[in-house]
Formats: C-alpha cells, sequence, structure tokens
C-alpha cells in the first residue's frame, strides 16, 4: 500500500482523472463528509487486501467509481453545467448510499 496523493476531497475530485482507476480513496473519519474533508488516495500491489480504514481514514471508494459517478451525473444533468460542488455532493451521495444521486 503507498500514499499516492493527500489532499482534501474537493482537490483529490477535481483532479480525478490524474489517478489510475484501481487507486483507492479513503477519507478522514468525520461525521458528514464534505469538500474539505481530508483524504488520501492509495495504490495496492497484486492481491493486497484493500482495508475498511487506514489510520484515521476510512474506505471511500474506488478511483474508477469516483469517475463512474461523474460520469452518469453528468449524463443525468446534460442540460446543466456541471460546478464542482454539485460533482463533489454526487459522490459522496453515491458513497454514503451505495446508489446514484437522483436528478430532481
Amino acid at each position: 500500500m503507498k500514499v499516492i496523493a493527500s489532499s482534501t476531497l474537493q482537490n483529490i475530485i477535481r483532479n480525478i482523472s490524474d489517478f489510475e482507476d484501481e487507486m483507492v480513496l479513503f477519507v478522514g473519519k468525520e461525521v458528514t463528509w464534505s469538500p474539505l474533508s481530508k483524504s488520501h488516495v492509495y495504490s495496492f500491489e497484486g492481491e493486497e487486501q484493500i482495508p475498511v480504514a487506514v489510520d484515521d481514514f476510512l474506505y471511500f471508494l474506488e478511483v474508477y467509481l469516483v469517475k463512474e459517478v461523474i460520469d452518469v451525473w453528468k449524463s443525468w444533468t446534460a442540460d446543466k453545467q456541471h460546478g464542482l460542488a454539485e460533482l463533489i455532493e454526487a459522490v459522496i451521495f453515491y458513497a454514503e448510499n451505495d446508489s446514484y444521486k437522483p436528478y430532481q
């Protein structure tokens, strides 16, 4: 296991295309996740198991899932501008509920 990046959730999501799909995002143990939550992106070797937590950080999502959530949200809201805050909200919703955020 190797730390690839450490930043806020907002910065990680802003730069999500910089990370390989197999990498995993962990976010600080907080009552409520937010764009400013401390986050780490890790890479894992071969058959290495992905833990539920690393130090004070909880498993959040694999990078490929973050990318997928963003793509789905953009396709559902094709008629709108996509602000970073809206994309982060959709990703947090997915991480918390294991489902896509409903489009209203």
